[in-house]
């Protein structure tokens, strides 16, 4: 139904308007107040607005109020007509010109005493020109996850009820007539992911005479919409390549704007999302997808240039790029959370003690005592030095990144595309196998599993010393961090402080007042935890604060450095460093090294259990203090006599 607002100050006038226009065939609302006016632009589904120039006093000629109500940005993408008994080359000329979105706030500007067929005539020209309206389009949703104009219009906006609910679903509905104007029928089907007032749909749609289209469809409040619009432009390779996206084209509705998407290379029935690759499929189906990830879809990205950091500390960076703001603002925040959470774990027999520098846990008779998470939130690290920013897409997630069953991979989600650190979409996309992929709600078993992944060997954890049910996340988790370090030239201590940072926001965007269930308060237990620790990582107490490269042991409290990142060592690969240690640069063959670390015992070369015990503790000990272990840098072999350590 075609939809009119006629707004006037003089009721008889608005009465015989409105009922000729029924008359026409429109649907008729009608205002007299400026006030009412606005209320129903701001609210109601309208198609075309007939604004009276003076809707305060009719006999003051400086009253241009409803001209003025025709300007207001949030109003632009209503076709508008203007009436007037006092008309003026002025007003024909600012009513008639265009704004800064190149959009006018008229469509026509008219005489009250040309008459009733003209009016009508004028908003039939109007809704011809300006309003794409096709009430024959066929409008379905899917089965599998349906999804309605009043259910989506309340996702976005949770506090839209009744007749406003019911205004913004016929926006919604409107929006997309505009989106798909001639298609005879689209089906909206699944959400992908909804963010900041956006939502992601696949939609497809089915033109006459060609085959089905199917494009990802982002939906959401004007403005948000237009932002990223305006990201994707600035930052989006030009050359998107064989699995880019390509954003097609953006619409604008009341309340609502859209932007719609083609992914290159592929049928929209052939994807998944990356959260279903890792639930549903094998994981070697999901570890292609992350391998394409990272060095397909985000190399066109982050090749596209990178720029100095200013400068900056890498601390000041993440803060600014999370939203975190001042750090001893957020770093107070922070301990409030912390504390709100501390008064509920109880409940999951886990006891959280806080003091200024410290957070102590006491897990299952056990306690563990770390470093207070906002206190590194508080100053810059020492290790957060000046880096090059890499254009990235912004935060990846499960839902924003589709993959297919080769494991090629696209985007749907550009809001916060622009300069980020060089290894934001690694930490990024960590976090979320982290803290969302995990499929435990064992405080123990989680501690546990954190404890194996802070080892700076990095790529090599051991998914022996954690849960079967955790092992998986364990090994997405080192996938990640192998592609970082052979794209990024990983740093540790880097990497170890953007996890810091995304597991702060995660905290901030915390409600203190909210109640949380035991599984919501299990996760938030599991990223205190976690940040914890990870603070620790970045200043190891007993170990002083360096950022000298090569290995150095303090003997006295059995701890080792490896390029200043704290090593975690067993008696025995401790020992067999130590001598390695005292030799440095000298050849040690493995009979040399079998009897003196290994003593009592005397070597054999013919023992196979000898060769297998020494091969694994050479093994073992180079995933923990290199790199690359497969390319050691530090305990080099010596082919067929014996190994070196060169530091």
């Amino acid at each position: 139904m075609s939809i009119v607002m006629l707004a006037d100050n003089n009721q008889l006038f608005l009465k015989t308007q409105a009922e000729l226009l029924c008359n026409a065939g429109y649907r008729v609302v009608t205002a007299d107040t400026l006030a009412e006016a606005e209320r129903i632009l701001s609210e109601v589904c309208i198609h075309v607005a007939i604004l009276d120039m003076r809707m305060v006093n009719d006999d003051d000629p400086q009253d241009v109020s409803g001209l003025a109500l025709a300007q207001r940005s949030e109003f632009h993408t209503i076709p508008k007509i203007l009436l007037t008994s006092h008309p003026s080359y002025e007003t024909v000329r600012i009513g008639l010109s265009a704004d800064e979105e190149g959009v006018p706030p008229l469509v026509d500007y008219m005489r009250k005493d040309e008459g009733t067929a003209a009016l009508v005539q004028a908003v039939g020209k109007c809704f011809s020109r300006h309003v794409r309206l096709d009430e024959q389009l066929v409008i379905r949703f899917g089965e599998s996850d349906p999804v309605s104009f009043s259910h989506l219009a309340s996702s976005l906006d949770p506090s839209l009820s009744g007749e406003r609910l019911s205004n913004h679903a016929a926006a919604l509905e409107k929006l997309f007539g505009q989106l798909f104007y001639g298609k005879p029928e689209i089906r909206i089907g699944r959400s992908l992911w909804k963010d900041e007032g956006r939502a992601a749909l696949i939609v497809y749609s089915y033109p006459h005479g060609r085959p089905v289209q199917a494009q990802v469809v982002v939906c959401g409040q004007s403005a948000a919409v237009t932002r990223e619009a305006a990201r994707y432009r600035e930052f989006a390779p030009e050359a998107p390549g064989a699995s880019g996206t390509v954003l097609v084209r953006t619409d604008k509705a009341q309340h609502y704007g859209a932007n719609v998407y083609a992914l290159a290379g592929t049928k929209i029935d052939n994807v998944h999302t990356l959260s279903e690759s890792y639930h549903e499929l094998h994981e070697r189906t999901f570890r292609a997808s992350l391998e394409h990830l990272f060095e397909n879809t985000l190399a066109a990205w982050h090749s596209e240039w990178s720029v100095a950091g200013e400068g900056r500390s890498l601390d000041s960076l993440y803060r600014e790029r999370l939203g975190l703001g001042d750090g001893a603002a957020a770093a107070a925040e922070l301990r409030e959370r912390v504390a709100a959470l501390a008064r509920e774990l109880p409940r999951l027999r886990v006891t959280l003690e806080e003091s200024t520098s410290d957070l102590t846990l006491h897990i299952g008779g056990q306690k563990f005592t770390y470093p207070h998470p906002a206190a590194c939130l508080n100053a810059d690290s020492v290790y957060g030095c000046p880096q090059l920013l890499a254009n990235t897409p912004g935060d990846l997630s499960g839902k924003n990144v589709l993959a297919d069953a080769e494991g090629r991979t696209w985007l749907t989600q550009f809001a916060q595309a622009g300069p980020k650190p060089l290894l934001w979409s690694y930490t990024s996309l960590e976090t979320v196998v982290r803290f969302d992929w995990v499929e435990s709600y064992d405080i123990a078993e989680l501690h546990q599993m954190e404890v194996a992944i802070q080892d700076p060997a990095f790529t090599c954890i051991k998914t022996d010393d954690v849960e079967q049910r955790l092992r998986k996340p364990v090994r997405a988790i080192g996938e990640i961090r192998r592609l970082a370090r052979r794209a990024a030239g990983l740093v540790w201590r880097d990497y170890q402080l953007g996890l810091y940072y995304h597991a702060a926001r995660r905290l901030m965007s915390f409600d203190a007042s909210q109640r949380l269930t035991d599984k919501e308060l299990t996760k938030m237990a599991h990223i205190i935890m976690a940040q914890a620790m990870i603070c620790e990582s970045l200043t190891p107490k007993g170990l002083p604060e360096t950022t000298a490269t090569g290995i150095h042991i303090d003997h006295a409290n059995h701890a080792v450095t490896v390029d200043g990142r704290p090593v975690r060592l067993s008696p025995q690969r401790f020992d067999l460093l130590l001598y390695f240690h005292g030799r440095k640069g000298q050849l040690c063959t493995r009979k040399e090294i079998f009897e003196r670390v290994f003593k009592p015992e005397t070597y054999d070369a013919g023992d196979e259990s000898q060769e297998r015990k020494l091969n694994t503790s050479i093994t073992r000990l180079r995933k923990k203090i290199e790199e690359n272990p497969d390319k050691p840098r530090y305990l080099v072999t010596v082919q067929g006599v014996g190994y070196k350590l060169v530091c």
